[in-house]
């Protein structure tokens, strides 16, 4: 389960998003403020954490389009 603390984190952060053709909800991760959050060290760093968290949650899919990853409820 997913730590409530990126829970409520994701839930200031994120902006709904529709991934096109796929019809998947999902959120698109803003990386340049996720990048500015005093746990991450750097943009690559944080990208890799967040897409980590989410891989290893049960209540998330990390869909990869177009070069960019969508994260969206199961």
């Amino acid at each position: 389960m997913l730590n409530n603390r990126y829970i409520e984190f994701l839930k200031l952060y994120v902006k709904e998003f529709i991934v096109p053709d796929k019809g998947l909800a999902a959120y698109v991760i803003l990386y340049p403020i996720l990048n500015n959050h005093p746990d991450i060290d750097s943009y690559d760093f944080g990208c890799k954490k967040w897409l980590d968290v989410f891989r290893q949650s049960s209540e998330f899919v990390v869909v990869e389009q177009d070069n960019q990853f969508w994260v969206g409820c199961k």
